[in-house]
């Protein structure tokens, strides 16, 4: 692979985000990008041009493959690397195992792996977990418990987590593990939860799911954003695991109410589907440690972030 330059010389703290061109990583390059920040994205896939961040260079590797890795950081230097490569797969099944803990595993390790050799003064490397390394628990779930994940996502994510904070311990790296609940908010695929219900309605179409018992924990993208500034900003978050989500259990069935209120097109069918086989019934996060140690707390509640959402399909779609 020929060697790509993505950064020049440059006051400004020089981010490269792994997986820039998905939901999260679009999110986190818009935000830093505001802030000044000369930013980078490596991703698998191309995209479209209409879908680029202005301000953001982009390149397109294979981040499971080691030398295209060590390509991009033998010619490029970065401040902080945040790695939100990888897609959400809620498949109980492992015959399909292979290319998810290929994304959410090998990538991160490859970066781990090269920057020890190529980029030995970076500041931070973040790696962006999920709360479904948790699986089911009863009560609000603190980093103090154990990962027991129920998915082979989850099982990738928190593998990948765990050899995060261990090369941080053994070379040294300025790692921080983050795990972000059930994110929601601007660029979101419609086959996640919250902009499929809205996409649905908002067609006049019907939207089945199950009796929505589930209690999960919701949290929009911009509050996150928020969160990893401070993760960045803050010394004492270095080799630590951070639950990152609002903390406030809400059901599925209630959520799809609270989008039922600002969409009166379309219909929502109850008990039209089973839930998923393993599926946890409660995913709660305890946010204690990130409000104490990073002092941050989620400004938007579930009611605004939605009404957020839907604006923001209504400026994209009409």
């Amino acid at each position: 692979m020929d060697e790509v330059n993505l950064t020049k010389v440059t006051e400004q703290p020089r981010l490269l985000v792994i997986g820039g061109r998905g939901f999260i990583g679009r999110n986190v390059l818009r935000y830093f990008v505001r802030k000044g920040w000369t930013c980078s994205s490596l991703s698998l896939i191309s995209g479209n041009d209409y879908k680029n961040i202005d301000g953001c260079k982009y390149s397109t590797i294979d981040a499971s493959d080691q030398s295209s890795v060590e390509s991009i950081l033998r010619s490029n230097q970065f401040d902080y690397v945040i790695n939100a490569s990888g897609y959400v797969d809620h498949s109980y099944s492992i015959h399909h195992s292979g290319s998810i803990i290929q994304q959410h595993l090998t990538s991160p390790l490859n970066f781990l792996y090269s920057l020890g050799k190529f980029n030995k003064n970076i500041k931070r490397f973040i790696q962006i977990g999920s709360g479904d390394e948790y699986g089911d628990y009863s009560i609000n779930i603190s980093e103090q418990l154990p990962l027991r994940p129920v998915s082979v996502y989850g099982a990738a994510k928190a593998s990948a987590g765990i050899f995060t904070l261990m090369a941080g311990k053994s070379t040294g790296l300025p790692v921080t593990v983050v795990r972000p609940f059930l994110l929601y908010g601007n660029d979101q695929n419609t086959n996640r939860f919250i902009p499929s219900i809205i996409s649905k309605l908002r067609d006049g179409h019907s939207f089945e799911m199950s009796d929505g018992s589930q209690l999960r924990d919701f949290l929009h993208i911009d509050d996150f954003c928020i969160a990893l500034d401070k993760i960045i900003a803050t010394e004492k978050s270095i080799a630590e695991e951070f639950n990152i989500a609002s903390g406030i259990p809400i059901s599925i069935r209630d959520a799809a109410f609270t989008v039922r209120r600002y969409i009166s097109s379309g219909k929502i069918y109850f008990d039209s589907k089973k839930k998923r086989r393993g599926e946890p019934d409660r995913l709660v996060a305890d946010i204690s440690k990130a409000k104490n140690i990073l002092r941050w707390d989620p400004a938007i509640n579930f009611e605004e972030g939605v009404k957020k959402t839907i604006d923001m399909f209504k400026d994209v779609c009409d």
